[in-house]
């Protein structure tokens, strides 16, 4: 008897541990956002709209001559925020490009949620599509997305959104994989704890994983994309990246010199943007 209750206790210890670092990984902490819109010279709006009853905030940034120029979305990563993908939005708008910028729900100056995972990522960029064609209608519409913000933009792309075209910027071909590597990082077995991890991740998004693996459904987006990688990332292997061109067909462009973060600044990713964004 002594032997199951001492069982029993393990198994409901083990359950309160998983569950805290399935909670831990999908509850981002907030960062403080590094710079605004008011800091370049551009006109812009203080905008916001709605995605699952939560307000979602952001900045819409205007050229001085935006005729006839695609518009620009820019989504930020995980535990990011608008600031943090400002410098490409600069190179945009410096190119004519109106852009929005925008925070996920529980980042940034957006509306805080109880926890944050891939499909509320999608669901979030699908409204912010949405909304810039409602205010700019008529114009091709291209999304960046770095990192999560890259996987969200291949799920919204092939769910069928309004779309003429993505660029993902170092973005993860599987979550899992992402996940395994986040846990080894924090110092936790991740390849051990990840097969237990994975339901409860799984339950808390709401979906098959099959449907909302980037790798998995990249063959079904059936707008221009191009696939773009930091050379020294070390978040997110450069496999990744070759997996997805792959599977899309597309141009895979790798800024050598560039880590997971610093390529917002660099110029060889700021170029590449606007060169695609050219074609519309």
């Amino acid at each position: 008897m002594i032997w199951l209750i001492v069982g029993a206790a393990a198994v409901v210890a083990l359950g309160f541990f998983l569950n805290a670092v399935a909670l831990r990984i999908v509850r981002p902490p907030k960062r403080v956002i590094p710079r605004t819109a008011g800091d370049l010279p551009f006109r812009y709006e203080d905008v916001s709209f709605k995605s699952a009853g939560r307000t979602l905030r952001g900045w819409l940034l205007h050229p001085e001559r935006p005729e006839g120029r695609a518009v620009a979305i820019l989504a930020h990563g995980w535990a990011s925020n608008s600031g943090e993908v400002l410098p490409v939005a600069e190179a945009a708008v410096g190119a004519g490009h109106p852009t929005l910028v925008f925070d996920f729900r529980r980042h940034g100056r957006s509306d805080d949620a109880p926890h944050v995972t891939i499909p509320d990522y999608r669901d979030d960029l699908i409204e912010a599509i949405a909304f810039m064609r409602e205010r700019l209608s008529g114009r091709p519409t291209v999304v960046i997305g770095h990192s999560m913000g890259g996987a969200a933009a291949i799920l919204a792309a092939a769910d069928g959104a309004a779309l003429d075209g993505i660029v993902t910027v170092g973005a993860p071909a599987d979550l899992i994989e992402m996940t395994v590597d986040y846990l080894n990082a924090a110092g936790l077995p991740g390849t051990l704890l990840a097969p237990l991890l994975v339901p409860l991740l799984w339950v808390r998004a709401g979906g098959q994983r099959g449907h909302l693996v980037p790798e998995r459904r990249m063959a079904e987006v059936l707008v221009p994309a191009m696939v773009i990688h930091p050379g020294m990332d070390e978040r997110v292997p450069l496999e990744h990246a070759r997996k997805l061109a792959d599977l899309a067909d597309c141009e895979l462009r790798v800024v050598p010199d560039a880590g997971h973060l610093d390529i917002l600044e660099h110029p060889g990713l700021h170029e590449a943007v606007v060169e695609f964004l050219a074609r519309f």
